[in-house]
């Protein structure tokens, strides 16, 4: 008969069930509560003593040898450490060569500027470090610069605002840019010990974009992004009719939000939205604009009639109250992110470094599109009343499900790559913190112009070898529809909405076809001097 192995408890482990026994959180009698004898359980309690003077032996040991290992000058060694803490309890991002630069500093004042014997080097910030269970971490957010008090006291100020101009919910909206690294892969994967290039890879694709979004406070109108790029015309634009995108396009230098680009989109896009949408809506055309205070938001900026205005959030709570900030764009580029190893697993037998290139600007807009129209009106909803609060108030809350923002499964990812979930969680925030404008200096403006060279020129030359696609026959594209349509009709995946919109396309192409091949007099080409 096979034998039952039986499990080696340690001594804090029997002390733990000692405890839950004398709490009563166990019963003796009761073996199966614990999976433990019961003959076990009684002598563990007969033997408790013997047991607890063990567990001190072993820590008094254990603290003996922790002590051995103590720095040779003790008086540095505190006022590093205290002086460690102080920084870091105030938030202060500290690096390896600033702690070996106070410990010099400390080390002149605790034993003069003559002293010697001190250099501060790696081996002895390694030991430091290792003393004090230090290790490196990577700093993510605002919520150390947020101003709690302010972020406390501006909801029922909103709340003012709005009574005062007597917004409805439809009528507030908020927006913020976000920078995205639409090719970045992630850069860590499993593979076997004898993979001999299994720390090989591919040259991380850091290709910028800096990408507006805004709804209104009830999720209902969510505007087209707004997306800056660095080139005004990439050649994936190349007889690209601007109007068909799915998003707004601008350029600027460093594909960063401009006060100029931001004011053009106000004007020219935002106000018109609202207004077609509260239209459709049977509501006053007016509205007002939550902003942080960025410096590429004017401060004064509001539409000819002054009936949609903007409103800005008190410095440093954005991390707190902004709506934006509370999942709305997070959840966004995780959906993007989905479609991105989704394209990635169905490329079939094109290599990886093929796939990339071929990511262009314009599949990056689209992909991002889809991504923005699945964030759901409950999703934004319940962001507005987490960072608003009492100030964002609708007759439809009680009924809000207040979703969670789950993106998409590490399933998905670890196909693709084979991941684990830290590596993933690493890269759906990897341009988190990416900034998407600045108030620079003259100095500033040439030292990153300098620096940030090869960085330009690399992002031209891949653009340059992106070859233009030649734009197709009508012919050719009337029949690439008709195919397409008798596939739609024969499969399971169609709807019969899909196929009509089918069917008005290739209408549209035929016409089109049809008015290309009409002859033309020789008078149509000419203009009379009325014209």
């Amino acid at each position: 008969m096979e034998s039952r192995k039986r499990k080696a408890y340690s001594i804090a482990e029997k002390l733990n069930v000692v405890d839950r026994l004398r709490s009563g959180e166990a019963q003796v009698s009761v073996s199966s509560d614990l999976n433990i004898a019961e003959s076990t359980l009684r002598g563990w309690l007969k033997d408790e003593e013997k047991l607890r003077s063990s567990l001190a032996g072993m820590d008094c040991e254990s603290s003996k040898r922790k002590r051995q290992r103590t720095a040779k000058d003790t008086q540095l060694e505190k006022a590093v450490i205290d002086w460690f803490n102080q920084e870091r309890s105030e938030g202060t991002t500290l690096s390896g060569p600033i702690v070996q630069g106070q410990a010099k500093a400390f080390h002149q004042m605790i034993h003069g500027d003559g002293a010697g014997g001190f250099e501060g080097s790696n081996g002895w910030l390694r030991n430091f470090k290792s003393r004090h269970d230090i290790h490196e971490v990577r700093i993510r957010g605002e919520q150390r610069s947020a101003d709690e008090t302010a972020a406390a006291e501006y909801p029922p100020i909103l709340k003012k605002i709005i009574d005062e101009g007597q917004y409805t919910p439809e009528q507030i909206y908020n927006a913020d840019e976000t920078g995205l690294y639409f090719k970045m892969l992630p850069d860590r994967t499993l593979a076997k010990r004898s993979d001999e290039q299994k720390t090989l890879g591919f040259k991380q694709a850091k290709n910028r974009l800096t990408i507006l979004l805004c709804t209104n406070s009830t999720g209902t109108h969510k505007l087209p992004p707004l997306v800056i790029g660095k080139f005004a015309k990439p050649r994936c634009f190349h007889h690209l009719n601007m109007e068909t995108l799915p998003v707004v396009y601008a350029n600027s230098a460093n594909a960063w939000m401009t006060s100029a680009i931001f004011e053009d989109w106000f004007h020219r896009h935002f106000v018109t939205a609202v207004r077609r949408h509260l239209r459709q809506q049977r509501l006053p055309t007016k509205a007002l604009l939550l902003l942080d205070n960025c410096g590429a938001h004017p401060k004064t900026l509001a539409s000819k009639d002054r009936k949609i205005v903007i409103s800005f959030l008190p410095k440093n709570t954005t991390s707190k109250i902004q709506p934006m900030d509370m999942g709305i764009i997070a959840n966004s580029k995780r959906m993007y992110r989905r479609h991105l190893v989704k394209s990635i697993t169905a490329r079939g037998d094109l290599s990886l470094p093929e796939f990339l290139k071929r990511r262009t600007i314009k599949e990056a807009i689209y992909m991002f599109a889809s991504a923005w129209e699945e964030v759901s009106r409950q999703s934004i909803h319940g962001c507005w009343r987490r960072a608003l609060g009492e100030a964002i108030v609708t007759s439809d809350d009680a009924d809000d499900s207040d979703e969670e923002f789950e993106g998409f499964s590490a399933a998905d990812v670890s196909r693709a790559f084979g991941v684990s979930d830290t590596d993933i969680e690493e890269w759906l925030n990897v341009d988190e913190d990416l900034p998407t404008t600045a108030h620079l200096t003259d100095n500033e403006i040439v030292a990153n112009a300098t620096s940030q060279c090869t960085e330009a020129e690399e992002s031209a030359d891949e653009d340059e070898d992106q070859e233009m696609e030649p734009v197709p026959a009508l012919s050719s594209v009337v029949q690439g529809l008709e195919l397409g349509l008798r596939w739609l009709e024969t499969s399971s995946n169609g709807t019969a909405a899909q196929t009509c919109h089918l069917r008005n396309i290739i209408a549209m192409a035929r016409a089109a076809a049809r008015d290309s091949c009409k002859q033309r007099k020789l008078t149509d080409f000419f203009h009379s001097h009325s014209d």
